[in-house]
């Protein structure tokens, strides 16, 4: 299982590790962004936490992409960057996707309208 993100708000640290935690109780989990040699466990039998940047090349049969609203271009020029980024994200699942969102952005509206979600 991954667990990805695209960037973890500053403001939610805390949160994040408190989220780390509370799933390390369920699970062995590997935070594969936590330094340099944390890369190096990606084989482990464990459930993947990392950025959307760093599972580039990687299979998960579950994935949840955690504040998919960060996917948000900061300015025009960002777009097509954050839609690449969106679509590692959306193609790293071989059976289940999970998208959770506390916003709508373009990209979360556009999802919403496909008819492919499943939910809200």
């Amino acid at each position: 299982m991954g667990v990805l993100y695209v960037r973890k708000p500053v403001r939610d640290n805390e949160i994040f590790k408190g989220f780390l935690k509370d799933l390390g109780t369920l699970a062995p989990v590997t935070w594969l962004n936590e330094d340099y040699y944390s890369r190096t466990k990606v084989f482990e039998q464990s459930i993947k936490v990392q950025t959307v940047a760093s599972s580039k090349g990687l299979q998960y049969r579950v994935v949840f992409v955690m504040w998919a609203d960060l996917f948000s271009p900061r300015t025009p020029a960002d777009v097509d960057l954050q839609q690449r980024f969106l679509y590692v994200a959306l193609t790293r699942a071989s059976d289940v996707l999970v998208i959770t969102y506390s916003e709508t952005n373009e990209f979360i509206e556009r999802m919403v309208a496909s008819g492919d979600a499943v939910g809200k």
